[in-house]
């Protein structure tokens, strides 16, 4: 697996858009909410961060789904 293949493939989930379509949309909403373009250097350091952002919340949804599924029979007999 490459260095960066786990990244992409945080992109890639059920959105069905490619990584370049959400670097796009992503550089773009930066862009606005600054009132003028980013340099490639400021997108770099954005971007990283962004993907840190994404690796984290993935984290969380994974052990919070883990946690679902290790307490889902419990519940039920709780519930019934």
């Amino acid at each position: 697996m490459r260095p960066n293949e786990n990244r992409r493939n945080l992109h890639m989930g059920g959105s069905g858009l490619g990584l370049p379509v959400l670097e796009a949309s992503a550089r773009a909403a930066l862009s606005v909410r600054l009132g003028r373009s980013l340099t490639d250097t400021e997108w770099a350091g954005a971007r990283h961060n962004l993907l840190q952002l994404a690796e984290i919340v993935r984290g969380w949804d994974l052990t919070a789904r883990s946690k679902e599924r290790a307490d889902w029979p419990s519940a039920q007999l709780q519930a019934a």
